[in-house]
């Protein structure tokens, strides 16, 4: 869940929260005890924003995989965040709605936000509270970064709320940190649910910035924190991450913002972003070399971009740990569909979660006006890796086989030793794509070939699936 101040620019926002920069300490003999796996669910929940609706062909997903539980974004306070509308009655099969509050000790001493969440009396004219406009039938989650010093004043008001409202059941996210907390377990006795978010576990320092030494996402710190929560009373689930964040940075090292609307394809294709000569691990660093924009977002000469996602490997040991550890399960921030640059889809992000290891299963189509289409009708993803390169499907035919179509939704075309302008001579031509995600396909323009017949040509995809 990225915490954004809204910035004087369009798209980008800054990160202002959930960042702990202190080393978790080693697990005690206490927290060694064996921990209740028999409660694992290996379906993926999801955690949802800045959405209106889901379209029926993703709540058909999630049904065929067994995972119906969303946490919905209902209501940001620390924002103008737009508020979902049309969410019919068929999508909210196991579904938790979610109200967000700024973060900072203000939120717990002043009763503003809460006085939001209660119901309006009948029969007396009044502002329609969040707890009107939303009917939470007895399900609500809080999404809330409260100073650890605080949580046993959070705690009361949870208290309180969870019996104005007349909760059935109440989730709170949590920060990974708080179970060290003294005051945690007067949360643990008013939550039924917590979900401690194991991400972004620290901040990026100017001058770690300007010395290109950034955090990734998650790490091997992720996996110990998640063992520290076995010794949590409270059922919980481990919060992971299932987005790519491309981050802004001046040339000082201080934080821009994240942009939100940004594409794989936009960025590196773009000619005043151009990558570092030193690279870290797992995340690639650009530098911004003349003034211009990005995705309709301003960018200025010497800025740094950085383009992470989370490493897979230790993902997984993030989920063995946490079904170890005595977590229910996951929840993925956030699901495919919210505009958060996604990692993964949710059949493959269902195998990892279940331990194994999902492929792709690609094939072409040949359409009559001659676009060809590159089809992924397995379970895996292919997602190009910031340290990485795009993928490349190589298509080899007859000469007089390709015309002037071009890549489309593919990256870029080349033709190895012929000329892209004369196109009867192409025998080879190269079509390079960063994404390629489980359901997902890839078109080519019109008349990019004059063939009808698959059997006519030969492909391949680089690196081999």
């Amino acid at each position: 869940m990225a915490r954004f101040l809204v910035l004087l620019c369009v798209g980008l926002g800054v990160c202002i929260g959930r960042s702990q920069t202190d080393a978790p300490t080693p697990p005690t003999p206490s927290q060694e005890t064996a921990a209740d796996e028999s409660t694992w669910d290996p379906a993926p929940a999801f955690w949802v924003w800045d959405r209106t609706a889901f379209r029926p062909d993703d709540l058909e997903e999630l049904q065929e995989l067994g995972s119906s539980q969303l946490y919905w974004l209902m209501e940001d306070m620390q924002t103008n965040f737009p508020i979902p509308g049309g969410i019919r009655d068929y999508e909210l099969q196991d579904y938790c709605p979610v109200i967000r509050f700024p973060p900072g000790a203000e939120t717990v001493l002043q009763d503003h936000c809460w006085t939001l969440l209660r119901p309006s009396k009948s029969g007396v004219p009044a502002k329609i509270t969040i707890f009107d406009r939303y009917m939470l039938h007895g399900r609500l989650q809080i999404d809330f970064d409260c100073p650890a010093s605080l949580l046993p004043q959070y705690a009361a008001r949870l208290k309180k709320l969870r019996k104005d409202l007349e909760l059935d059941h109440l989730s709170v996210t949590a920060l990974a940190s708080w179970i060290d907390a003294p005051g945690f377990d007067a949360l643990e006795k008013v939550a039924d649910e917590l979900v401690p978010m194991f991400y972004d576990l620290e901040k990026d320092d100017a001058a770690d910035v300007r010395n290109g030494q950034l955090h990734p996402l998650i790490d091997a710190s992720t996996v110990t924190w998640i063992r520290k929560w076995k010794v949590c009373s409270t059922p919980w689930r481990a919060g992971l991450p299932n987005y790519q964040r491309l981050t802004f940075f001046n040339e000082d090292g201080s934080l821009v913002g994240h942009h939100r609307k940004w594409s794989i394809n936009g960025l590196i294709t773009h000619p005043a972003i151009e990558p570092l000569a030193q690279q870290p691990d797992q995340m690639r660093l650009y530098q911004v070399t003349a003034n211009g924009s990005l995705a309709g977002t301003r960018i200025s000469r010497k800025q740094t971009l950085v383009w992470r996602q989370p490493d897979e490997t230790t993902t997984r040991q993030a989920i063995e740990a946490a079904r170890t550890a005595g977590a229910r399960g996951i929840v993925w921030f956030a699901h495919p569909a919210s505009p958060s640059k996604a990692w993964h889809s949710v059949p493959h992000l269902a195998a990892i979660q279940a331990g194994s290891k999902p492929s792709p299963k690609l094939t072409i189509q040949i359409r009559p006006a001659g676009t060809l289409r590159l089809i992924n009708e397995g379970p895996g993803d292919l997602i190009m890796h910031p340290t990485g390169r795009p993928f490349k499907l190589i298509i080899e035919a007859p000469p007089g086989s390709f015309g002037h179509g071009g890549p489309d939704h593919f990256l870029r075309k080349h033709a190895p030793g012929a000329s892209l302008n004369h196109p009867e001579t192409i025998q080879r031509l190269e079509l390079e794509f960063a994404k390629l995600h489980s359901g997902e396909s890839l078109s080519t323009a019109n008349r990019f070939l004059h063939l009808t017949d698959p059997d006519q040509l030969t492909w391949s995809v680089h690196p081999t699936p």
